[in-house]
Protein backbone atom coordinates (compact mmCIF):
# COMPACT_ATOMS: atom_id res chain seq x y z
CA UNK A 1 0.00 0.00 0.00
CA UNK A 2 1.14 3.36 -1.04
CA UNK A 3 1.94 5.47 2.34
CA UNK A 4 -0.35 8.26 0.99
CA UNK A 5 -3.00 5.80 0.92
CA UNK A 6 -2.07 4.02 4.22
CA UNK A 7 -2.12 7.70 6.16
CA UNK A 8 -5.80 8.33 4.43
CA UNK A 9 -6.87 4.92 5.79
CA UNK A 10 -5.18 5.69 9.25
CA UNK A 11 -6.81 8.86 9.14
CA UNK A 12 -10.29 7.37 8.85
CA UNK A 13 -9.90 4.74 11.33
CA UNK A 14 -8.72 7.45 13.81
CA UNK A 15 -11.83 9.57 12.83
CA UNK A 16 -14.36 6.64 13.07
CA UNK A 17 -12.98 6.00 16.79
CA UNK A 18 -13.40 9.39 17.99
CA UNK A 19 -17.07 9.78 16.14
CA UNK A 20 -19.76 9.67 18.35
CA UNK A 21 -22.44 8.19 17.57
CA UNK A 22 -24.97 7.88 14.62
CA UNK A 23 -28.75 8.50 15.40
CA UNK A 24 -31.84 9.45 13.52
CA UNK A 25 -33.18 13.05 14.35
CA UNK A 26 -37.25 12.66 14.90
CA UNK A 27 -39.24 15.17 12.40
CA UNK A 28 -40.14 18.41 14.28
CA UNK A 29 -36.99 18.43 17.05
CA UNK A 30 -34.69 21.18 17.69
CA UNK A 31 -31.45 21.15 16.01
CA UNK A 32 -28.19 22.76 16.63
CA UNK A 33 -26.19 22.60 12.80
CA UNK A 34 -22.65 22.55 14.78
CA UNK A 35 -18.73 23.25 13.13
CA UNK A 36 -16.67 20.68 14.12
CA UNK A 37 -14.02 21.61 11.49
CA UNK A 38 -10.38 21.25 12.73
CA UNK A 39 -10.30 24.98 14.09
CA UNK A 40 -12.28 23.42 16.62
CA UNK A 41 -9.60 22.03 18.14
CA UNK A 42 -7.79 25.00 18.97
CA UNK A 43 -6.58 24.96 22.67
CA UNK A 44 -6.95 28.56 23.20
CA UNK A 45 -9.83 28.39 25.31
CA UNK A 46 -9.74 29.22 29.46
CA UNK A 47 -7.80 26.51 31.39
CA UNK A 48 -6.45 24.89 28.34
CA UNK A 49 -9.24 23.95 26.78
CA UNK A 50 -9.97 22.97 22.88
CA UNK A 51 -12.83 24.54 21.41
CA UNK A 52 -14.53 21.27 20.99
CA UNK A 53 -14.06 20.87 24.85
CA UNK A 54 -16.18 23.92 25.56
CA UNK A 55 -18.53 23.37 22.97
CA UNK A 56 -19.35 19.66 24.33
CA UNK A 57 -19.31 21.01 27.49
CA UNK A 58 -22.09 23.19 26.87
CA UNK A 59 -24.27 21.17 24.69
CA UNK A 60 -23.86 17.70 26.66
CA UNK A 61 -26.97 18.92 29.25
CA UNK A 62 -28.68 19.27 26.18
CA UNK A 63 -29.20 15.56 25.73
CA UNK A 64 -32.66 14.71 25.04
CA UNK A 65 -33.92 18.05 24.04
CA UNK A 66 -32.32 18.95 21.11
CA UNK A 67 -30.24 17.47 18.29
CA UNK A 68 -26.99 18.00 16.49
CA UNK A 69 -26.05 17.91 12.96
CA UNK A 70 -22.49 18.34 12.92
CA UNK A 71 -20.21 19.67 10.03
CA UNK A 72 -16.26 19.56 8.96
CA UNK A 73 -15.36 15.70 9.53
CA UNK A 74 -12.44 14.89 6.65
CA UNK A 75 -12.34 11.60 5.31
CA UNK A 76 -15.80 10.45 5.58
CA UNK A 77 -17.70 8.30 2.60
CA UNK A 78 -21.15 10.09 1.63
CA UNK A 79 -24.16 8.53 3.81
CA UNK A 80 -27.32 7.21 2.39
CA UNK A 81 -28.30 10.47 2.10
CA UNK A 82 -25.13 11.99 0.14
CA UNK A 83 -23.79 13.79 2.65
CA UNK A 84 -19.69 12.93 3.40
CA UNK A 85 -19.03 15.73 5.87
CA UNK A 86 -22.11 15.56 8.52
CA UNK A 87 -23.69 12.93 11.24
CA UNK A 88 -26.69 13.29 12.91
CA UNK A 89 -25.87 12.48 16.84
CA UNK A 90 -26.58 13.87 20.07
CA UNK A 91 -25.36 16.80 22.38
CA UNK A 92 -23.16 14.72 24.21
CA UNK A 93 -21.71 12.80 21.68
CA UNK A 94 -19.91 15.61 19.30
CA UNK A 95 -16.86 13.74 16.95
CA UNK A 96 -13.60 15.24 17.20
CA UNK A 97 -12.44 18.13 15.23
CA UNK A 98 -11.69 17.36 11.39
CA UNK A 99 -11.97 18.66 8.01
CA UNK A 100 -13.07 21.80 6.11
CA UNK A 101 -16.34 23.50 7.25
CA UNK A 102 -18.63 22.02 4.98
CA UNK A 103 -21.72 24.85 6.26
CA UNK A 104 -23.99 24.02 3.41
CA UNK A 105 -24.01 20.02 3.63
CA UNK A 106 -24.91 20.95 7.64
CA UNK A 107 -28.04 23.06 6.59
CA UNK A 108 -28.86 20.83 3.85
CA UNK A 109 -28.95 18.03 6.18
CA UNK A 110 -31.56 19.90 8.43
CA UNK A 111 -33.59 20.25 5.61
CA UNK A 112 -36.44 17.74 5.21
CA UNK A 113 -36.82 17.42 9.04
CA UNK A 114 -38.95 20.15 9.71
CA UNK A 115 -37.50 20.92 12.47
CA UNK A 116 -39.21 22.93 15.17
CA UNK A 117 -35.86 25.08 14.98
CA UNK A 118 -32.30 25.59 14.04
CA UNK A 119 -29.56 27.27 15.46
CA UNK A 120 -26.40 27.25 13.39
CA UNK A 121 -22.97 27.67 15.42
CA UNK A 122 -19.74 27.80 13.45
CA UNK A 123 -15.67 29.25 14.52
CA UNK A 124 -14.93 29.90 11.05
CA UNK A 125 -15.65 31.20 7.48
CA UNK A 126 -17.57 28.23 5.00
CA UNK A 127 -16.20 26.88 2.34
CA UNK A 128 -18.15 27.93 0.01
CA UNK A 129 -20.63 30.45 1.11
CA UNK A 130 -22.79 30.88 -1.92
CA UNK A 131 -23.95 27.52 -1.20
CA UNK A 132 -24.61 28.04 2.54
CA UNK A 133 -26.96 30.43 1.73
CA UNK A 134 -28.79 28.85 -0.87
CA UNK A 135 -29.01 26.03 1.72
CA UNK A 136 -30.21 28.34 3.97
CA UNK A 137 -32.71 29.41 1.48
CA UNK A 138 -34.14 25.66 1.65
CA UNK A 139 -34.29 25.34 5.23
CA UNK A 140 -36.40 28.83 5.47
CA UNK A 141 -39.01 27.50 3.89
CA UNK A 142 -39.17 24.92 6.60
CA UNK A 143 -38.90 26.84 10.15
CA UNK A 144 -36.43 29.70 11.64
CA UNK A 145 -32.38 29.80 11.25
CA UNK A 146 -30.92 31.48 14.21
CA UNK A 147 -26.64 32.03 13.88
CA UNK A 148 -24.15 32.07 16.63
CA UNK A 149 -20.79 32.94 15.80
CA UNK A 150 -18.71 31.13 18.39
CA UNK A 151 -15.07 32.23 17.53
CA UNK A 152 -12.82 35.18 17.96
CA UNK A 153 -13.99 37.97 16.25
CA UNK A 154 -13.73 37.38 12.38
CA UNK A 155 -15.79 39.81 10.47
CA UNK A 156 -16.40 38.14 7.43
CA UNK A 157 -17.31 34.53 9.27
CA UNK A 158 -19.82 36.85 11.21
CA UNK A 159 -20.96 38.23 7.85
CA UNK A 160 -21.99 35.13 6.33
CA UNK A 161 -23.69 34.00 9.85
CA UNK A 162 -25.63 37.30 10.23
CA UNK A 163 -27.14 36.89 6.40
CA UNK A 164 -28.15 33.53 7.45
CA UNK A 165 -30.12 34.65 10.14
CA UNK A 166 -31.53 37.15 8.08
CA UNK A 167 -32.44 34.84 5.29
CA UNK A 168 -33.86 32.56 7.72
CA UNK A 169 -35.72 35.29 9.55
CA UNK A 170 -34.05 34.52 13.17
CA UNK A 171 -31.42 36.40 14.96
CA UNK A 172 -27.90 36.51 15.22
CA UNK A 173 -25.35 37.08 17.91
CA UNK A 174 -21.50 36.68 18.30
CA UNK A 175 -19.86 34.40 21.38
CA UNK A 176 -16.04 34.45 21.85
CA UNK A 177 -15.95 30.53 22.66
CA UNK A 178 -12.07 31.24 23.70
CA UNK A 179 -12.89 33.69 26.31
CA UNK A 180 -15.51 32.67 28.51
CA UNK A 181 -17.14 29.23 30.38
CA UNK A 182 -19.13 26.46 28.78
CA UNK A 183 -21.80 27.46 31.42
CA UNK A 184 -22.17 30.52 29.82
CA UNK A 185 -22.40 29.22 26.06
CA UNK A 186 -24.80 26.79 27.79
CA UNK A 187 -26.97 29.56 28.76
CA UNK A 188 -26.26 31.21 25.52
CA UNK A 189 -27.32 28.22 23.33
CA UNK A 190 -30.58 27.32 25.64
CA UNK A 191 -31.89 30.63 25.20
CA UNK A 192 -31.74 31.02 21.33
CA UNK A 193 -33.11 27.88 21.33
CA UNK A 194 -35.88 28.56 24.07
CA UNK A 195 -35.38 24.85 25.25
CA UNK A 196 -37.81 23.47 28.07
CA UNK A 197 -36.14 23.09 31.48
CA UNK A 198 -34.64 19.56 31.69
CA UNK A 199 -37.41 16.92 33.22
CA UNK A 200 -36.43 16.30 36.94
CA UNK A 201 -36.44 12.43 37.64
CA UNK A 202 -37.93 12.28 41.44
CA UNK A 203 -36.39 9.08 43.28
Amino acid sequence: MARGNYLAVRRRQELARNAGPKVEIPQGSKIIVADVSGSMGMNDCQEGKRRIDILREALAPMEGRAYVIEFGIYGRRADHNGFPSTRCTTPASISEPSGGTPMDQGLARAAGLEPETVLLMSDGRADDPWRAKDAAKLLAKECIIDTLFIGPSDPVGEQLLREIAEIGRGSFDVFDITKTTSLLLESKVESMLALPAPKIIEL
